[in-house]
């Protein structure tokens, strides 16, 4: 097995900008048709977006605080993820570089090959 992985840094400059462009791309909109048609279900009002966003449509947050949470549990949840694949020690981890994109691709499918 393989991972890919970068500076937590850049992993949560990643995450924001991804929450910013949903939120750009109409996940409030989302959101807001199954609030105003009172769709309650457990999975949808626990997942991340979701349940930050229930809350700034019932007036406890504001939409920034929303915003802001939903980048905060993000990065929470990506934290877990790598914490778990870490007890994996059968993966054989490569950090992501960008400036070298080439040299990684080959690193990593060397390593598949072998």
């Amino acid at each position: 097995m393989i991972g890919l992985t970068t500076s937590r840094d850049k992993l949560y400059n990643i995450i924001n900008s991804r929450v910013d462009k949903m939120i750009d791309n109409g996940l409030i909109d989302e959101v807001k048709y199954f609030y105003d048609n009172k769709i309650y279900t457990k999975p949808l009002i626990n997942g991340i977006g979701y349940k930050e966003l229930y809350k700034y449509f019932n007036n406890e947050i504001t939409l920034d605080e929303a915003v802001d949470k939903i980048k905060q549990h993000t990065r929470n949840y990506a934290k877990r993820q790598l914490s778990f694949m870490n007890t994996n020690q059968n993966i054989k981890w490569f950090n992501i570089d960008e400036t070298d994109f080439e040299s990684m691709f080959e690193s990593v499918y060397s390593k598949i090959l072998d």
